[in-house]
């Protein structure tokens, strides 16, 4: 299995790389360290001693290499793939994101520049990860649930993070979702994951997400929110 994260190079990105390679550690996981660039747009080339030299190219490699010693330093003997792709950023990554267990973007560099980051959010084949507040945050995993077909997914994600971080869960939704109160809805859940305690707070805004997520180590959603993910606290897993 394998998992991707989209790098710029710069610090913002060096975090989500950093996260990447711990998780897939944790899993087990090949990491594929992947930076999209405009070949076509900002390609130059320079005609240095009768060579042309491509210098986008050159820099392209230069980042990804920097991201695959980093990876390494943080997860010595990680399985790490790298690729420096010519082309724009949001078709580039939804295609390396197909068939991967995660997708792991940077909060601020132009993998994630508002409306490109939430498309990727949204769109990705498989759960996204986006890196963002505080630098080793823990805490417990946070998400939020309504009577949506997204929630048995986003529960399903939340309980195996908490279980696998051997952390507690907290979960806020509404006092009842589609006829049945929150806790029962968890019910069927604190049975699979005994494990895992398992806390319930009423509310579905959006704040109160982006307020618990200060104490978090992990958000958990079925939905790319754009407040959420600029405000985070912690990084936020879109799930699937």
């Amino acid at each position: 299995m394998t998992i991707i994260v989209g790098t710029e190079g710069t610090g913002c990105s060096r975090a989500a790389v950093t996260w990447a390679a711990r998780e897939a550690r944790r899993r087990g996981d090949r990491l594929r360290i992947v930076h999209a660039f405009d070949g076509d747009r900002r390609e130059s080339q320079f005609d240095i001693g009768n060579e042309f030299t491509d210098v986008t190219r050159v820099l392209a490699g230069a980042v990804v290499a920097a991201a695959r010693s980093q990876a390494l330093g943080v997860a010595p003997g990680l399985d790490v793939q790298t690729a420096a792709v010519p082309g724009p950023v949001v078709p580039t990554l939804l295609a390396e994101a197909t068939g991967a267990q995660l997708l792991v973007l940077g909060h601020r560099d132009r993998v994630l520049p508002g409306s490109v980051g939430r498309r990727l959010a949204a769109e990705a084949p498989c759960p996204v990860v986006v890196v963002r507040g505080r630098e080793t945050p823990d805490g417990s995993v946070l998400c939020e649930i309504d009577d949506s077909p997204a929630a048995d997914a986003v529960l399903a994600t939340a309980f195996s993070a908490a279980d696998a971080l051997g952390c507690g869960l907290v979960v806020l939704g509404a006092r009842t979702l589609g006829g049945r109160t929150l806790d029962g809805r968890l019910a069927p859940w604190r049975e699979r994951f005994p494990g895992v305690p398992a806390g319930t707070v009423h509310t579905d805004r959006t704040a109160a997400l982006v307020a618990g997520s200060r104490d978090a180590r992990l958000v958990v959603v079925g939905s790319a929110r754009r407040r959420l993910l600029r405000k985070s606290g912690c990084p936020v897993l879109v799930a699937r």
